[in-house]
This record gives structure tokens, sequence and C-alpha cells, in this order.
């Protein structure tokens, strides 16, 4: 029996190891672009714990379009759509990093920081901290998952894990400030991202292939940064090793804000 049962596990472990040898990977990035003069971030109103988030009313301002110093566009998603009834390799690393690494969410200066980010459901958690001196709350609706709901005392921190993937990213609001606001994606494979700061993106490890990919933007939805971009979509293939999109630039149309 033990004979056995140790063949199995060596057979198992073969066959995971062969594949993760077999398969190639490769890196993707690329830097969105604003075209033109993007205009200049609105200051939003400060109605709640004035004394404490009115020291921070330069950074507390319309966060749905931020452009950097070189036209570079933050806050774009963009992920592998991967193709229903289809499953694809995952890279061990990435398993590795997400169930030891959550996605992580912090209020700071009454406002949500990253602005936008990812989380892979079913396999990473997200943790939302507090740093500021003052009460938070942190409500995400979502359409498949349940919502979340949390008060966070100062100095205290909510988690949770979401167990479907969610089609689209979800808005995410605070309870007491209502100028915070940032949005999540759980996606089903870890290779979802958004861009910086400075509109730059990179998504690591993709499995070597030809792939459909999607971007998507608060202001707009679907982001057509490319007339051949039917809603928001496009097919890259993947190679062994760096790739890269380049620099994508999108036209102000396709980021104006939608009524």
């Amino acid at each position: 029996m033990w004979k056995t049962r140790l063949l199995a596990g060596l057979v198992l472990v073969l066959g995971i190891s062969g594949t993760c040898v077999a398969a190639e990977w490769g890196n993707l990035s690329g830097k969105f672009v604003y075209e033109g003069k993007a205009p200049t971030p609105e200051k939003l109103q400060i109605t709640k714990d004035v004394e404490v988030c009115s020291k921070y009313q330069d950074e507390i301002v319309d966060q749905s379009l931020l452009v950097g110093a070189d036209g570079g566009i933050s806050g774009v998603f963009i992920w592998l759509r991967v193709p229903q009834g289809k499953k694809i390799d995952i890279h061990p690393d990435l398993i590795a990093n997400a169930e030891k690494n959550p996605t992580t969410i912090d209020n700071l200066h009454c406002m949500f920081n990253p602005h936008t980010a990812c989380v892979w459901g079913g396999k990473q958690k997200l943790l939302v901290k507090n740093s500021d001196p003052i009460a938070q709350v942190v409500k995400i609706d979502f359409n498949k998952n349940s919502a979340v709901n949390a008060t966070m005392a100062v100095g205290g921190n909510f988690e949770a894990a979401f167990p479907v993937a969610e089609r689209l990213p979800a808005p995410v609001t605070c309870g007491i400030h209502p100028w915070a606001s940032g949005y999540l994606f759980v996606s089903d494979t870890p290779y979802a991202t958004t861009t910086d700061k400075d509109g730059n993106f990179t998504i690591p490890n993709l499995p070597a292939g030809t792939w459909e990919f999607q971007a998507w933007h608060e202001r707009r939805g679907y982001l057509t940064a490319d007339p051949k971009w039917k809603g928001g979509r496009f097919s890259f293939t993947v190679k062994s090793g760096d790739n890269s999109l380049g620099t994508i630039k999108v036209t102000p149309a396709a980021l104006e804000k939608k009524n």
C-alpha cells in the first residue's frame, strides 16, 4: 500500500513539475498616455471631520481622472480575459504570492490609497487599513460577492475574501466621508492590474500564447484607446520574456465622463 501511495505521489509531483517546466512565461508592460492637456482635478468639498481632513485639502480631489506630469494616466484597469470554459496555466510564484500577500488599501489622509486595486478572487485576501486619526468606513457593493460595509476604529483594519470573480471593478466608498472613493476589481486570475501614477503597468508571468485582454477606466467603463478595441478588448501574443504594448495614447473623448 505504501509503495502505491509513494508512486502516486511521485507521479503527481512529476506531473506538476513537468507542467511548470514545459510552460513558457512572459511579462506584458505598457503605458497609457493622455493626448493633449489634461484637466486639473477638482478639489472636493470636505463636510465631515473637517478639523482633520481639511489638513489634506490639496490631496482630496476628484480622482476619476489623474494624469501625471508626462501625461501618464493612472487607474486604468487591464486584465487577461479567460475564454469561457477554458482554464489557463498560472505561474506558481503568483499562487504563492497571492496566498501570502493580501491586496492592501489604506485609509490615509481621508482618502482611499490606492484609488484602484485588484484582488484575485478565491485566492487572495483584501486588507483595508485605517491610518487616519479618525474612524473610517469601507463599503463595497458587488454583483456576485457579498457586499462589504465595515467600520474601522483608529488604527484598525478589516480583512475579507471574495470567492467569486466579478465582471467589472466595483465602487469603493466610505459611509462617513462621502468624497472618498475608489474601485476594486475581483479578477478570476492573477493576471489583472492597474496603471500607476505615471500610467505604467506590468502583468508578470503570463503563459505564452495569444490572449485577449480588456481595459477599463472609471470615467467611461470599457476603454477604447484604439478604434480596433471593441469593448476595450484587444488580442496580443505573449512570448517568453518581456513583451510591451508600448505607449497607448488615449484621446480626451475616450475619457469624457459619462453623464
